[in-house]
């Protein structure tokens, strides 16, 4: 994960893992975290922009790794750890833009919920698919009604995705 922050005080966290489209591990959640936290104790930051390099913002959860977990441990630990950078974005004071690129789905769409102003280029494309796969999505369920209404209920539901083409039409 990238991280920089500009001469005009803006904090640019880049989501780089290109060959999971972006996907979290445990290790990419705690680094979310980590850099959300290190642009909102930087006084010379003023804004952050949460963004996904190749052709996704993120895919979300990296289902590969999960399927590593091998107890109940190791995803209490998994999920304490998303809950760290979950927080951190919760707690964030300066404001969040997230220029979304290609896919957010999944834990990738339900981050948007966190962000103050969401960009999205012509490709972008937005799904909670957990649905499909008999999952429950955490954050959409758990704070998507507060930040989304019932929109949410369309994505974490159906798990068709939103394309922003068609809205622009």
């Amino acid at each position: 994960m990238k991280y920089k922050v500009d001469e005009d005080g803006i904090a640019w966290i880049t989501l780089d893992r290109v060959d999971r489209l972006n996907a979290f591990d445990e290790e990419s959640w705690k680094e979310l975290g980590d850099k959300v936290r290190t642009a909102n104790n930087d006084r010379k930051v003023k804004v952050v922009v949460l963004t996904g390099e190749g052709r996704a913002f993120s895919a979300g959860d990296d289902i590969f790794a999960m399927a590593e977990l091998k107890d109940a441990d190791d995803a209490k630990k998994f999920f304490n750890t998303l809950y760290y950078a979950v927080e951190s974005l919760i707690e964030l004071e300066k404001p969040l833009i997230c220029a979304v690129n290609g896919l957010a789905y999944g834990g990738g769409c339900e981050i948007l919920l966190f962000c103050d102003v969401v960009v999205g280029s012509k490709e972008s494309k937005f799904s909670i698919p957990e649905a499909k796969l008999g999952l429950i999505p955490p954050m959409a369920i758990s704070v998507g009604h507060k930040y989304w209404g019932k929109a949410v209920n369309r994505l974490a539901i159906t798990g068709k995705p939103l394309l922003l083409r068609k809205l622009n039409k």
